[in-house]
């Protein structure tokens, strides 16, 4: 299987008003639209009027204490939000739900040297990985072409030519833009705001997260 790792998302279906309701309540900033693989529980619960939603967060077959604590928190917030306990909602200072959305693939085989982070707010053109020759050490730069957040990034130190190396979720909105460079995912926990700012993000050269090959 592909090696990545993923920034904090809710992936729910999006055009089912229950389960986009369930994936605001949990918290994440990043929403990614998706009405699961065929036959999948998430995809079969949702379909008999079980709303449901999936979280990923971090790296496959690692503990990682941040993406626990979200977990948590959101599991909380989602009791909060079906009654099942009191207490208030804890809400991210903004919120992108993505339809779709654009993996960035190396141009060359080689020594992948991540330059960003998951979660970090990218501006078009910066660079977000150099592929190194092992034999030359000759290196090339990966630039975004696009501004928007890093959801998932490959952790593989080795990339062939065509390899996924970044999911970018597209950000054209300069409010939006903004509000997420004042308040950063790479800093992010769920909060305690009174107001969410929501964007959607639909990248027409990108693709729903269903419609991505497994191994990427």
């Amino acid at each position: 299987p592909a090696r990545r790792t993923n920034a904090p998302h809710i992936r729910a279906n999006c055009d089912r008003e229950d389960s986009k309701d369930l994936a605001r309540a949990f918290g994440t900033p990043i929403v990614l639209h998706s009405i699961g693989p065929e036959g999948s529980l998430r995809r079969t619960a949702t379909g008999l009027g079980i709303h449901s939603i999936l979280l990923e967060a971090g790296t496959a077959n690692v503990f990682e204490g941040g993406a626990i604590a979200v977990g948590v928190q959101g599991i909380m917030n989602v009791m909060i939000h079906l009654g099942m306990i009191d207490g208030n909602l804890r809400r991210p200072e903004w919120r992108l739900i993505v339809r779709k959305s654009r993996w960035i693939r190396s141009p060359r085989g080689g020594m992948l040297h991540p330059a960003i982070v998951a979660g970090e707010l990218v501006d078009e053109g910066q660079p977000i990985a150099h592929v190194t020759n092992p034999l030359s050490g000759d290196a090339e730069a990966i630039l975004s072409p696009m501004s928007g957040v890093a959801v998932g990034l490959a952790t593989s130190p080795i990339v062939r030519e065509g390899d996924p190396v970044a999911n970018i979720a597209s950000v054209q909105n300069k409010k939006t833009h903004q509000k997420i460079r004042a308040a950063p995912m790479t800093e992010w926990t769920i909060k305690d705001v009174s107001e969410t700012l929501e964007d959607i993000s639909d990248d027409e050269s990108g693709a729903c997260i269903d419609d991505t090959p497994e191994d990427e």
